[in-house]
């Protein structure tokens, strides 16, 4: 979920538990508004276990535009430790990305993280 901006489930998300390790699968869109640059848009909250370390081990996502094709900056994805709030960063300026860079944009991907 995001309570800034919108998040629709294209296919239903999963998540696989073994020890301590979670791996979570993907494939959201983002709602076409608000777009505005008030609020944060690269927060997905509600992940099934709480993060023990500051790290995401083996991500991998894309981040597609609604033409199809993919975005033209970069991003990153990190979880904090004690938490289970996911953010889509930019690191050309080091900030979680706005709603109006998130708006209309898909991401499909996959990441694992470690829990108690």
């Amino acid at each position: 979920t995001n309570t800034f901006l919108a998040i629709t489930n294209n296919t239903q998300a999963r998540y696989t538990k073994v020890g301590n390790l979670v791996t979570v699968w993907f494939d959201i869109t983002y709602a076409a508004s608000p777009a505005d640059t008030s609020q944060t848009g690269g927060i997905i909250t509600g992940l099934p276990y709480t993060n023990i370390a500051n790290t995401v081990f083996d991500s991998s996502y894309q981040i597609i535009q609604p033409n199809g094709t993919t975005v033209g900056y970069v991003t990153t994805m990190s979880l904090g430790g004690n938490s289970n709030q996911l953010t889509i960063r930019r690191p050309d300026s080091d900030r979680i990305a706005l709603r109006q860079e998130m708006a209309t944009l898909s991401i499909v991907g996959c990441f694992t993280y470690t829990s108690s």
